[in-house]
This record gives structure tokens, C-alpha cells and sequence, in this order.
């Protein structure tokens, strides 16, 4: 059995642009997985795009991604485009 660390992301009080640090100490520290919701300030599928360009070794995943604040087909491109952002994660 593997396993597997995750971190919450974004972190409060920093910006977006600034996380790349973050995202470096995270995976240096053993940490797998980044994991984004959508409750307030940012989206769930931007502060991923970052950990996908920063760290490609984290995984990623999405926790809440309300559907009723989007429709399906703006929901499938927004997966779809961090998809092709982190090939094979």
C-alpha cells in the first residue's frame, strides 16, 4: 500500500502567483497530492493548473466544483483543459 499525503490549495492570505514556493516545499516534504475546492475567492481548477505547471509530480484532484454555479458544458472544458495541462494525473 502507498501512501499518499494531500494538501488543501489555495492557502489564504497568499497569492495565487505566489504559491509556486509552496508547491515546491510541499513536494519536497513528501507530499503527493494537491486537492482545490470551490467555496469562495478562487475557482476550483485554477490554483491546479499552477501545481500542474509548477510541480508535475503532485497529483491533483478537485473536491468541490459546484455544478449549479456553471453549466456542464463549461464544467467538461475546464476539466478538460487541466487535463491536457497535467497529462496522465
Amino acid at each position: 500500500m502507498t501512501n499518499r499525503w494531500g494538501m488543501t490549495v489555495p492557502l489564504g492570505g497568499i497569492p495565487l502567483a505566489d504559491h509556486a514556493a509552496f508547491y515546491a516545499a510541499l513536494h519536497r516534504a513528501g507530499f503527493t497530492d494537491v486537492w482545490s475546492s470551490e467555496v469562495n475567492g478562487t475557482d476550483a481548477f485554477t490554483p491546479l493548473a499552477l501545481a500542474a505547471a509548477w510541480q508535475p509530480g503532485l497529483r491533483l484532484g478537485t473536491a468541490i466544483a459546484p455544478v449549479f454555479t456553471r453549466g456542464p458544458g463549461l464544467l467538461a472544458m475546464s476539466a478538460a483543459a487541466l487535463a491536457e495541462a497535467a497529462p496522465d494525473r
